[in-house]
């Protein structure tokens, strides 16, 4: 269960209770709390664990502590996200796409404009430079709507170059 609102603790006997003993009745619409919730006593905030500065969550302002993880999984920052072109999924990350241009770009240009060539379409695709390297990237399947999102581009420059 995934529960952002907190409703699990809220409701926690009346959900046990039902887990438990089940339902006699469905509800008729009367009001079934003759008394009103009381909500849990508040928490004190957190204390800063080395110089006990109050409020403390990820880092003590005061002295600047911070805790290390339990967990050895380390996060880094960043979006991972499926490359979608209008609604079709055009790659399943960025680099999946930086891969497929690379491809696209050593396949149809001259060696000494494949690099620039396939920035400008990985640019024209996501909207910013790419963050990889050329010559590191691999041989990928082009799939067909990043296919069709070039063949669109190389039309309309076609076009803007004859007007």
């Amino acid at each position: 269960m995934l529960d952002f609102s907190g409703n699990i603790v809220r409701f926690q006997e009346d959900y046990s209770n039902i887990f438990y003993h089940g339902l006699d009745s469905l509800n008729n619409g009367e009001k079934l709390d003759k008394v009103a919730r009381k909500d849990k006593e508040e928490k004190e905030p957190a204390k800063c664990p080395k110089c006990e500065a109050v409020p403390f969550i990820k880092k003590c302002t005061a002295c600047g502590y911070e805790p290390k993880p339990n967990s050895l999984i380390v996060h880094e920052k960043g979006v991972m996200r499926e490359i979608m072109i209008g609604k079709k999924k055009a790659a399943s990350d960025e680099r999946d796409l930086w891969n497929q241009v690379c491809t696209y770009a050593r396949q149809h240009s001259a060696p000494d404009k494949q690099r620039g060539r396939a920035a400008h379409i990985y640019k024209s695709i996501v909207g910013t430079w790419p963050p990889f390297e050329f010559y590191a990237s691999k041989d990928a399947k082009i799939s067909r709507a990043v296919l069709n999102k070039i063949k669109s581009n190389n039309i309309a420059y076609a076009k803007r170059r004859t007007a």
